[in-house]
C-alpha cells in the first residue's frame, strides 16, 4: 500500500511541476498578443481594403477570424480547465503523501543527532510539500496574472473576437445566433380542421388553439408536430408529413398541452375545449400535402389542390400562424399551403414587397394574421416592429425605454450578433422582444406597451441571442448566462415572475421549443453540457440528459414523442421524451448554428460547412447527404411536402421532405440571408442582412 502511495505521490508531484510550468510559460505568451491583430491579420485587412470587391479572400478573412475566435475561448477554457486539474493534483500529492508518512510522522523523545534519519525524513517531507504547494501557488498566480490579458480581447471592442475582422465583410455573421423562424404546429400538408389564433380567435386567455398559438419556441405554446389529431384524424401530425400519403380528419389536431379537439373546440393548455371564442376547426379530409412536391422528373410541381385555393383569395388573412422562432413550437413544420417555390429580388419575381431593415438585427420575422413582427437595435435605440403583411407598410415600433435597471452604456457585442439576435414572440393578442441588454418589454399588437423590465445584462461573450417561448398566459426565457443561468416565465399581462429554476448551463445560445410527449406538453432546453425537460406550467424539471459540449447555438427539434438535439463539436442524439432515455447518438454530421427539423421518419439537419444530411428518425441510421459547398446558419423548414432552406450567401435550396430527399431545386434570391423565413398561406416572409420582404406567387 505504501507502494502504491509513494507511487502516486511522485507522479502527482511531477504533474504538478509540469503543469506549473505551461501555466507560467502561458502567461509569458499571453501578455503581449492580441489574437485578432496579428501581422498576418493586418497584412490581409490591407489587401481587402484595395480588393473590397474579392468575395474569396473575405471569405478567407473570415475563416481566419472563426479560428482565431474558437482558438480564444479554448485557451479561456484550458486555462480554468488547469486552475482545476492543478488544484485536483496539488490535493492527491498532499494526502498521498500525508498517508505514507503517517506512520513516521513522530519524532522520537531523545536527543536527536543533526543527521538523525527521523529529522531528515521529517523535515523532508515538509519541506517537499511546502515546495509543491509552492510551485502550484505561483502557477496560479501567473494563472491570475494572464486573465487581464485575455479579458478584453473578450469584452473590449478592439480585442472582439469577430468585430473588426468581420467588418471586412460588412458584419458576416460567423457566429451562433438564435434568431430565426419558421414552423406551424400542425403536419406538412394537413389541409383539414386547423384552428389557428388569430386576433378574437378560440382561447383569448393564451392557452394553445388547435394548431396551437401558445406555447412555442420563441413565441407561443403550440401542438408540437407530433401532437395527437382528433377522433377522425391521424394519430401523429407530423408522421403524415414526410410527403407520404396520408390524411387528416376533420375534427382538427390536438393541443400540444394535451387533450384533442373536435369540430366543435379546440383544446386549450390543459386539455379542456376553450369556451371563450369560436375556433376555426372545419374543412374538408385534405390529403397530406405531395401535391406541388416533385413530378415524375424531379422538378418542383406548382399544381395542386392546395395552389388552386391559395390562389382564389392571395391577399386573404391566413389562419395559419408563424409566431416565433422556427413557427409554433419552434419545431419547423408549417402547415402552410399554396408557396411560392421560386423568387429573386433583382428583378422582383414573385416579390410582392420589400422595405429596408429600419435597425440591425439577426432575429427571424414572426407572422400573425396579417401583421409581421420582428426586432432591431443599435446604440440609439432598441425597437419592436410592427409590418402589415399585405402591402409591406410599417404599421407602428415600440422602442424599450425608461425600464428600470436597464444599462446606460451598451454591452459589448460581436457584430456578427449584436443586440437584437433575438426573434420576438406572439399570439395574436400581445408580442414580446427582448434585447442583449437584458430589457424586455410586451406589447399588444397595437403597439400599446404593456410592460416592460430588465433581467440582468446577460454576462456572454458574443451577446445574448436565445428566442422567446409563449406557453398560455406566460413568455419563458432562457438565459443561459455567466451570471445566474436560468429559465423563468413572466405572466404576460403584467411582467409578474411566474416562476424560476437555476440551472448549472455554460452559456448558450440555443432557444427553448414545446415538445408533446404522451399528450403533454414539454419544455425542452439545450445547453451545456444537458439537454433538458421542464414541465412548462411550474418549471419543474423532468428529466436531464447530459451529451453536449462547447458553444451550443441550435435549438432540439421533436417528433413522435422523440426529442432531437445536436451540437456541433458534440453529437447528435435522440432521446425519449417519456423517461428521458436515449434512443440512438450520430457524429456524422453536425449543425452549429442551423437547428434540426424531424417527422415520424426523418430527421434532417443543416451544417455550417455545407452539408444537407437526411437520418432515420427511429433509428439514427444516415440515410443520405447532399454537399453544397457553402453555409448554413438558416434552419430548415418543412412545408407542402418540401424542404425549404438558405444558404448564408442568400441562395434557397428546396429538398423533398420524404425517403428519397432529393435536391429539387437552388435559386439565388439576390441578398445575403442569415434568418429563417416565416410561412403562412401563400407568402413567404424574409428577412435579409439589408431587408424584410414577402415573397408571393404572382
Amino acid at each position: 500500500m505504501k507502494a502504491v502511495l509513494r507511487n502516486v505521490a511522485v507522479v502527482s508531484a511531477i504533474f504538478i511541476v509540469t503543469f506549473s510550468i505551461m501555466l507560467v510559460t502561458n502567461y509569458f505568451q499571453v501578455r503581449g498578443v492580441t489574437p485578432l491583430q496579428t501581422e498576418v491579420v493586418e497584412t490581409l485587412k490591407e489587401i481587402n481594403d484595395r480588393n473590397v470587391n474579392n468575395p474569396v479572400l473575405q471569405e478567407q478573412i473570415r475563416q481566419l477570424d472563426l479560428l482565431a475566435r474558437k482558438a480564444y475561448f479554448v485557451r479561456m477554457d484550458h486555462l480554468l480547465t488547469g486552475v482545476y486539474i492543478l488544484l485536483g493534483m496539488l490535493t492527491v500529492f498532499i494526502v498521498c503523501t500525508r498517508l505514507y508518512f503517517a506512520r513516521d510522522k513522530d519524532i522520537p523523545g531523545k536527543e536527536i543527532d543533526p543527521i538523525d534519519e527521523w529529522a531528515i525524513k521529517t523535515q523532508a517531507r515538509k519541506y517537499v510539500v511546502w515546495i509543491a504547494s509552492g510551485i502550484a501557488a505561483t502557477a496560479l498566480v501567473f494563472v491570475v496574472l494572464s486573465s487581464p490579458y485575455l479579458k478584453p480581447f473578450q469584452q473590449a471592442g478592439e480585442a472582439d473576437p469577430s468585430g473588426e475582422v468581420a467588418g471586412l465583410q460588412g458584419g458576416e455573421n460567423v457566429l451562433p445566433e438564435s434568431g430565426t423562424a419558421g414552423g406551424d404546429a400542425q403536419a406538412l400538408g394537413i389541409e383539414a380542421g386547423i384552428a389557428e389564433a388569430t386576433p378574437g380567435a378560440a382561447d383569448v386567455s393564451g392557452a394553445a388553439d388547435a394548431s396551437g398559438a401558445s406555447g412555442e419556441v420563441g413565441t407561443s405554446g403550440v401542438a408540437d408536430a407530433s401532437g395527437a389529431a382528433g377522433t377522425s384524424g391521424v394519430a401523429d401530425a407530423s408522421g403524415v408529413a414526410d410527403g407520404t400519403s396520408g390524411s387528416a380528419g376533420a375534427s382538427g389536431v390536438a393541443d400540444g398541452a394535451s387533450g384533442s379537439a373536435d369540430a366543435s373546440g379546440v383544446a386549450d393548455a390543459s386539455g379542456a375545449i376553450g369556451t371563450s371564442g369560436a375556433a376555426d376547426a372545419t374543412g374538408s379530409s385534405g390529403e397530406v400535402g405531395t401535391s406541388g412536391v416533385a413530378d415524375a422528373s424531379g422538378a418542383i410541381g406548382t399544381a395542386g389542390a392546395s395552389g388552386a385555393a391559395a390562389a382564389t383569395s392571395q391577399d386573404a388573412v391566413s389562419k395559419v400562424t408563424h409566431n416565433a422562432f422556427r413557427g409554433n413550437n419552434s419545431n419547423g413544420i408549417s402547415s402552410a399551403r399554396g408557396l411560392p417555390v421560386k423568387w429573386n429580388l433583382s428583378n422582383g419575381t414573385n416579390i410582392a414587397w420589400k422595405q429596408a431593415i429600419p435597425r440591425k438585427g439577426y432575429n427571424s420575422p414572426v407572422i400573425n394574421g396579417n401583421k409581421v413582427f420582428f426586432s432591431g437595435a443599435d446604440d440609439q435605440a432598441r425597437e419592436l416592429f410592427c409590418y402589415d403583411l399585405t402591402t409591406g407598410e410599417k404599421l407602428w415600433s415600440l422602442a424599450a425605454t425608461r425600464i428600470s435597471g436597464s444599462p446606460s452604456q451598451m454591452p459589448q457585442t460581436t457584430e456578427d450578433t449584436g443586440l437584437a439576435a433575438s426573434s420576438v414572440a406572439t399570439n395574436g393578442r400581445q408580442v414580446c422582444a427582448i434585447f442583449a441588454t437584458g430589457d424586455i418589454i410586451c406589447a399588444d399588437v397595437n403597439g400599446k406597451q404593456l410592460w416592460g423590465k430588465n433581467l440582468g445584462v446577460p454576462d456572454n461573450h458574443y451577446g445574448y441571442a436565445s428566442s422567446l417561448l409563449i406557453f398560455g398566459n406566460v413568455v419563458i426565457i432562457q438565459y443561459d448566462n455567466r451570471n445566474a443561468p436560468k429559465v423563468l416565465a413572466l405572466d404576460l399581462a403584467t411582467g409578474a415572475e411566474r416562476w424560476s429554476k437555476s440551472r448549472t448551463e455554460k452559456v448558450t445560445w440555443s432557444s427553448p421549443i414545446i415538445a408533446n410527449v404522451d399528450n403533454t406538453s414539454q419544455l425542452v432546453l439545450m445547453g451545456n453540457p444537458a439537454i433538458t425537460a421542464y414541465n412548462p406550467n411550474n418549471g419543474e424539471q423532468l428529466w436531464r440528459v447530459e451529451c453536449l459540449s462547447g458553444e451550443v447555438g441550435s435549438s432540439a427539434c421533436s417528433s413522435n414523442g422523440v426529442v432531437f438535439g445536436a451540437s456541433e463539436y458534440a453529437k447528435l442524439i435522440a432521446i425519449n421524451g417519456a423517461d428521458g432515455s436515449v434512443l440512438w447518438e450520430s457524429t456524422d454530421f453536425l449543425p452549429e448554428v442551423a437547428s434540426p427539423v424531424a417527422t415520424s421518419d426523418h430527421l434532417y439537419l443543416a451544417t455550417s460547412y455545407g452539408v444537407v444530411a437526411a437520418y432515420d428518425a427511429r433509428t439514427g441510421e444516415l440515410r443520405k447527404e447532399h454537399e453544397l459547398n457553402t453555409e448554413f446558419y438558416s434552419s430548415p423548414i418543412i412545408a407542402e411536402g418540401r424542404i425549404y432552406l438558405f444558404s448564408n450567401d442568400g441562395t434557397m435550396h428546396i429538398f423533398s421532405a420524404n425517403n428519397d430527399f432529393n435536391l429539387l431545386d437552388s435559386f439565388e434570391t439576390g441578398e445575403r440571408t442569415l434568418a429563417t423565413p416565416a410561412f403562412t398561406d401563400g407568402k413567404i416572409v424574409v428577412r435579409t442582412e439589408k431587408s424584410l420582404y414577402c415573397v408571393r406567387n404572382n
